[in-house]
């Protein structure tokens, strides 16, 4: 078994290991090496930390690209998004709605297809996606949006902001989705009513 530790001297010249240099006029230059040889156990666990992180990245990846093209179509197609990138146990909160459960989420996005889109003019009502993307810690997908739509009463309705997917510890799937808007509940409300 290899020592932990290698340790060479020498005058600098022809060897291959890295380590410090110095000279000084009318001295002659000295290298010192020092060198780390870790055992191979602990080799092969930060190489399977590595790929865990690696593969556990490649599949949050995965999750915030199917998040983009689900959050475009959430509005006209609501019943093609994939749920199966959520947890069961997966949590919403915005403004106005607090739920648990998947099946909770999946129907509060149904509903929204059901019961509010028939206030705007059909296909009026437009999402748009200004940013999405993985954290630095990559624990969690940050997307910047706006909702806009004209209601058949003439008044618009304009809903922009930023909402956090969060994943669950070691996990690509996502057990928060909260939401969080530039505008108040108030001011929504008010301008689905048509008041200004």
């Amino acid at each position: 078994m290899p020592a932990p530790f290698q340790l060479g001297v020498g005058n600098g010249k022809g060897t291959a290991m890295p380590g410090f240099a110095f000279s000084q006029p009318g001295l002659h230059s000295a290298f010192l090496s020092i060198s780390h040889t870790p055992s191979a156990a602990k080799c092969s666990r930060r190489r399977t930390a590595l790929c865990m992180k690696t593969s556990l990245q490649a599949a949050r990846e995965q999750v915030m690209k199917v998040l983009a093209i689900d959050l475009a179509r959430q509005y006209q197609a609501p019943r093609e998004m994939d749920f199966s990138i959520y947890d069961d146990k997966v949590t919403f909160d915005d403004p106005t709605t607090k739920l648990q459960g998947k099946l909770m989420y999946k129907g509060m996005l149904l509903s929204i297809g059901l019961v509010i889109l028939p206030f705007f003019f059909k296909n009026d009502t437009v999402f748009e996606l200004n940013e999405c993307e993985l954290t630095e810690h990559g624990d969690k997908i940050r997307t910047v949006f706006a909702t806009k739509g004209t209601t058949r009463w003439g008044s618009e309705v304009v809903i922009s902001g930023e909402d956090f997917f969060w994943f669950g510890d070691r996990s690509s799937k996502i057990v928060r989705h909260q939401s969080t808007w530039d505008q108040s509940a108030g001011e929504v409300m008010n301008a689905l009513r048509g008041q200004t």
